[in-house]
């Protein structure tokens, strides 16, 4: 219970029940106020009914102690002269009358059956008799009272019901909380696999559990890749120190002269520049994921950097007896980072002519599609197992024919990186023979485009290389 009132749903469902309560009571004011006057109309329109008839039954000179079936029951009469002496009365000559409709009190009407309020009015005759007429309000003092008591018991009913539908309301919402509460409790503990249940009824716990599921999703792949990670900058890393303090140690050891020293620095220091690489790519991709490059996009020219791309490995290519060639669609753009794409593109267009055999054909291939762009790298070298397809963009994976080629196994998780980043879904197929590398790239914002200077690109791509 002490739970359930601390729930915020209950509080809400309280304070709504109170705001309820004070439109009743608001309501209730202004309701009784008008059926009051309603009433008090009622009466005062029977007193003037009562002034006209008995005005003109005294008139007719029929009006006087003799004849009391004049006065209806619940109805008082006071007749007095000019001379102040009274002609007709049923009302005490002691009773204050004045010439408006007044309320007189129990105590100021001494007559033993009047025990309520009588509502009075006072005309002077053209003769100068005074007649006053007065009407019991017993009915409307037990409406009133009605009123009263059934306001009452409505505003007792809102609260009861309010407290009610907030315990029940509570307790549901509490229930949820809980079950959330117990699988977060359970991830704490280092069951990651846990998820919360979803209700199917789409409302928003379960969009929130929808939500918080996708992200624990997300940190499950995230502390996953990062075990990994960790497991393979152990392995991969491991090698390359051990071989630099051999090196190292059997210069110590054996170097007869400044030229054996110089040699053993100079291995060591390209032992270095590989692992800082390797460390390097690492950090790339550990920004990359953060998202943090997005606030960098902008428009750019895809066209005229798998141009310079083609001009620029077309010569590398053809040193290796290797060809390339491009079939590039003009003037399609699209909005990233420049910098990003083309080491994404320089990655997998590198790593087709190192993985290729001399005479073989690499194609490099854009093209605008209903769905959005399309870029496709081809090549006719010994492309990828389908089994391994996957696994070849994970973090330092790298096939066995490729053991024996310089490398991290870090270029192709950064291509995947830089993809995630921009929303380019990557898939590969058969080229038969070789590889063939899909990119599809989102629909762009916008179609008007003014095409930008190459100098930005090919600084970029010199970069790179």
């Amino acid at each position: 219970m002490r739970k359930l009132l601390r729930t915020a749903s209950f509080r809400l469902t309280l304070f709504t029940a109170c705001l309820f309560a004070v439109f009743v009571i608001t309501t209730f004011v202004v309701s009784y106020w008008i059926a009051v006057r309603y009433l008090l109309e009622r009466v005062d329109g029977e007193i003037t009914w009562q002034i006209q008839m008995l005005v003109k039954e005294y008139q007719a000179g029929s009006l006087n102690s003799a004849n009391p079936d004049l006065v209806e029951p619940g109805t008082y009469l006071l007749l007095r002269d000019s001379a102040g002496r009274s002609i007709v009365q049923n009302l005490p000559s002691g009773a204050p009358v004045r010439k408006w409709f007044q309320e007189l009190p129990p105590k100021e009407i001494p007559i033993d059956h009047a025990s309520h309020k009588l509502r009075a009015q006072t005309v002077l005759l053209p003769d100068g008799t005074q007649l006053t007429v007065g009407q019991d309000l017993r009915d409307l003092e037990a409406a009133k009272e009605f009123l009263r008591q059934a306001f009452g018991w409505l505003l007792a009913a809102i609260l009861i019901l309010g407290l009610a539908c907030g315990a029940i309301v509570s307790a549901i919402t509490l229930r949820r909380v809980e079950e959330i509460n117990l699988t977060v409790g359970d991830i704490i503990n280092g069951h990651f696999d846990r998820r919360i249940s979803l209700k199917g009824t789409h409302d928003e716990f379960d969009r929130l559990s929808r939500q918080i599921n996708l992200m624990l999703a997300q940190i499950e792949k995230l502390m996953g890749g990062l075990r990994q990670v960790s497991i393979d900058m152990a392995h991969d890393l491991r090698t390359p120190l051990s071989r630099m303090r051999q090196k190292l140690e059997g210069a110590r050891n054996r170097a007869t002269s400044p030229e054996d020293y110089e040699q053993a620095i100079d291995q060591a220091l390209k032992q270095n520049d590989e692992i800082l690489e390797t460390f390097s790519a690492l950090l790339g991709i550990a920004q990359l994921g953060s998202g943090a490059y997005r606030q960098k996009f902008h428009e750019i020219s895809l066209s005229e950097i798998f141009e310079i791309l083609e001009e620029t490995y077309a010569p590398i290519a053809e040193e290796r007896h290797q060809i390339l060639f491009a079939t590039i669609q003009p003037d399609l753009q699209f909005h990233g980072d420049s910098r990003l794409i083309t080491q994404m593109l320089v990655n997998l267009i590198e790593n087709a002519i190192r993985h290729s055999p001399s005479g073989s054909r690499i194609s490099l291939i854009l093209s605008q599609r209903m769905s959005g762009m399309t870029a496709v790298i081809t090549d006719t070298g010994p492309g990828v197992p389908e089994s391994e397809r996957e696994k070849i963009f994970q973090r330092f994976y790298r096939l066995e024919m490729s053991r024996t080629t310089t490398g991290s196994g870090l270029g192709l998780s950064l291509v995947s990186a830089i993809a995630d980043l921009h929303g380019i879904r990557i898939s590969l197929s058969d080229n038969h023979p070789g590889l063939r590398v899909t990119l599809e790239f989102p629909l762009p914002i916008s179609q008007s485009y003014k095409k930008p200077s190459t100098l930005p690109i090919r600084n970029n791509l010199k970069q790179l290389r």
